[in-house]
């Protein structure tokens, strides 16, 4: 045996060497001897043509009986034969990888990575080998690898999305979320694309943003429960609209005739559905400020259940929250913004909707209890009520002014600004329930 790892560190100098074929002679005849560790290397050198005929190849039944020899577990040597086609796919395996392979648990999990590692410990696969992380060693970079490294300092196009492995199915092992340039938005989080909820819980929870989801191979998603086709045909194009058409959706100035026109059209450019669109309109807004339908009353006109109309507008409510669908009216938010701050960061709703058809020179008044409904999706203000009056708050930091008011029953005095023509308006006092 000592002979045998003395022959075989031969073959390893051999090899660092650059002389290939020597390497590959010495380590055929400790394969020939039953050596696992030699016939893993001799098979890389195969796979990658160093050393040997590049007419041949290797044999398909020699990786199956290799790992048939090995002495993993019955189950560990079926999940691998199922997922990994040779000798080059078993060196690049990663943890996470392998925990997607079906009926692989964290111990088969383990007791894979602890095989691969024995393999990989040695000099020749941490310095020459396509593991080497180090993009400028183009001679071990794999074809998918290549091609995306040559095209990521242009302008993301239809053409080099397909080269990620999210769209083309095939791995790379040089390339990590770190490396993807800004203008393919790699830190955008998941959260701020739109999907569907089926489809975010099906997700891997180890994907986090789209950086992240553009470099895992698609197969490796379809291989999670409940991931079809149908939620990979909503990644792809909600990557593929997030990358490439990033301004795609945002409404026009035709939709800032009136308020109405902006609220349709942004409801209408977020919910799929037109019944859809028509129960949610309905239900939250009420633009010449009559009386709020009840969920009966909107049920019988939809012929749907009080539930069903309820479950429609909260789920089409997520939606038009997401900061991704909010900016389809961004022209909206700034002005509202610009308002709110020219206040000083406090400004009662009221004056708020008359300021805001001022600057958009709208002629019909603007309704403050639809204001308040559209206002209430967007993160960047906040409303509190007071004296039965809606004041809406910047979220700007120190917008509120707190007083001591002598600890009195666990009360706050509130101070801010309400300008409404000339005048300050006071202060006035919120009953915290007993928090400060």
């Amino acid at each position: 045996m000592d002979n045998d790892q003395t022959d075989f560190e031969l073959g390893q100098a051999y090899y660092l060497e650059n002389n290939y074929s020597k390497a590959a002679q010495i380590w055929a005849e400790l394969a020939d001897q039953g050596d696992i560790n030699s016939l893993f290397h001799l098979s890389l050198l195969y796979e990658r043509g160093q050393g040997v005929p590049e007419n041949k190849k290797t044999d398909t039944n020699e990786f199956e009986n290799f790992i048939n020899h090995s002495r993993l577990s019955v189950r560990a040597k079926k999940i691998l034969l199922q997922n990994i086609p040779g000798y080059d796919e078993l060196a690049r395996l990663k943890i996470d990888q392998v925990l997607t392979f079906r009926n692989c648990f964290i111990k088969i999990g383990k007791e894979i990575m602890d095989f691969v590692d024995s393999f990989l410990s040695d000099e020749i696969l941490s310095k020459h080998s396509p593991l080497n992380h180090d993009p400028l060693n183009a001679t071990f970079i794999s074809g998918p690898d290549r091609k995306i490294s040559q095209n990521l300092g242009q302008a993301p196009t239809e053409d080099t999305l397909k080269l990620f492995p999210l769209f083309s199915g095939r791995p790379v092992a040089h390339i990590g979320a770190e490396s993807v340039p800004d203008h393919y938005l790699p830190k955008t989080p998941l959260s701020d694309i739109l999907l569907s909820n089926r489809t975010r819980k099906v997700l891997p929870s180890g994907y986090r943003t789209i950086g992240e989801l553009l470099l895992c191979p698609f197969p490796l998603l379809l291989r999670q429960r409940n991931l079809g086709r149908k939620c990979l045909w909503e990644i792809h194009q909600a990557v593929h609209d997030c990358i490439l058409k990033p301004d795609a959706n945002i409404l026009g100035t035709e939709h800032y005739e009136s308020f109405e026109k902006l609220v349709e059209g942004f409801i209408c450019s977020v919910v799929p559905k037109k019944q859809h669109v028509d129960i949610v309109l309905q239900m939250l807004f009420q633009f010449d400020g009559g009386k709020k339908p009840t969920l009966m009353e909107v049920g019988k006109i939809h012929g749907l259940s009080n539930e069903r109309i309820r479950q429609i507008v909260s789920k089409n409510v997520r939606r038009l929250k997401t900061p991704k669908n909010c900016d389809r009216i961004k022209r909206f938010w700034a002005e509202t913004e610009n308002v709110i701050n020219s206040y000083d960061g406090t400004v009662e709703l009221n004056q708020l909707s008359m300021e805001i058809r001022d600057r958009f020179l709208w002629t019909s008044p603007l309704n403050p209890s639809a204001l308040k409904t559209l206002l209430e999706m967007y993160p960047g203000v906040r409303l509190e009520i007071f004296r039965e009056s809606w004041i809406v708050f910047s979220r700007m930091p120190d917008t509120l002014r707190y007083k001591e008011d002598h600890h009195e029953k666990g009360k706050a005095e509130i101070s801010f600004r309400c300008v409404a023509g000339s005048g300050d308006h006071g202060s006035y006092r919120l009953d915290t329930g007993g928090h400060h």
